[in-house]
């Protein structure tokens, strides 16, 4: 699978260590399709960054 194309990563913190899921829009008869792509926080690296 190759994800291309995203935008909005300006939003993402720096430095902070994110869970990245891409949901590809299922198109009948079709060699690629649309994503939605979605990033979260990973909760220990929140933890971590709050203890330095």
């Amino acid at each position: 699978m190759i994800v291309e194309n995203l935008c909005n990563l300006a939003v993402l913190t720096s430095g902070a260590r994110y869970t990245f899921a891409c949901l590809p829009l299922k198109l009948a008869e079709a060699d690629g399709a649309p994503a939605r792509v979605l990033a979260w926080v990973d909760d220990t690296s929140v933890a971590t960054q709050k203890l330095m």
